[in-house]
């Protein structure tokens, strides 16, 4: 007579008795830990992948200067990285996404790209685009300053309320001014950065790259006024508890 333990082994019904992994049973540092393993990256990650899956940014784009029509193609993306997101599990159940959103969205560095940026950051639900913290643009060219950038902070970057740091990187050199111009051209491409008012208040703004003085000194303004800001509005908070 087969002993009991070989009988078990040998009983296919009971082979197939297997007992689901009780997920949210475990701890919930625990599952924190695991969300991060899946949805948290130490390097940037351009979210037009998160977004668009592998696009590659080929579709043409028409635009106009003056009586000059041209068509070009946008930034091509970034390759996908080596170590992609598996952000699977937040389909698995409403509470998972709720757990889980917040670390893909507020603990990442999201870089966004001229000519994607804006269908990428408006293809995200505004809860998602709110949780947001941390972004990095690199602007290709100095024509982008006028024609992109502006639309980018204006229609995308205004609505991630809980935007506080956004990189900046400009990897080329301005054009010299004409001297027969009444107006210099890097002041109009300086005047492009007022549009950094529109960003949530306590956003911080980082200039990379090569970096005009006078396109640093509209961002510089801009940072002191909202450090101000910050300290009246504090000075407000404080002062009932003084008189009470």
């Amino acid at each position: 007579m087969p002993s009991t333990r070989y009988a078990l082994r040998s009983n296919p019904k009971e082979e197939e008795q297997v007992q689901p992994f009780r997920f949210l049973s475990l701890p919930p540092e625990l599952r924190l830990r695991i969300y991060r393993l899946l949805l948290k990256r130490n390097e940037p990650i351009s979210i037009s992948h998160i977004n668009h899956g592998n696009s590659t940014g080929t579709d043409v784009v028409v635009e106009t200067r003056g009586n000059t029509t041209t068509a070009r193609r946008p930034t091509p993306l970034p390759p996908p990285s080596t170590d992609p997101l598996d952000t699977s599990i937040l389909g698995v159940s409403k509470l998972l996404h709720h757990e889980g959103r917040p670390v893909l969205y507020s603990e990442n560095t999201f870089t966004v790209h001229t000519g994607s940026a804006i269908r990428s950051l408006n293809a995200l639900h505004q809860r998602s685009r709110s949780l947001i913290q941390h972004v990095s643009l690199s602007i290709p060219s100095y024509y982008d300053i006028l024609d992109e950038f502006p639309d980018i902070v204006r229609l995308g970057l205004r609505y991630c309320w809980g935007l506080k740091t956004l990189v900046i990187t400009l990897p080329f050199t301005m054009p010299d001014d004409d001297l027969q111009s009444t107006c210099s051209r890097r002041s109009v491409f300086a005047n492009a950065f007022h549009i950094i008012r529109w960003l949530p208040k306590q956003t911080k703004v980082r200039l990379d790259g090569i970096v005009p003085k006078d396109i640093a000194a509209v961002v510089d303004k801009h940072m002191i006024e909202n450090r101000v800001i910050d300290e009246v509005s504090a000075i407000h908070i404080l002062e009932p508890m003084y008189l009470n």
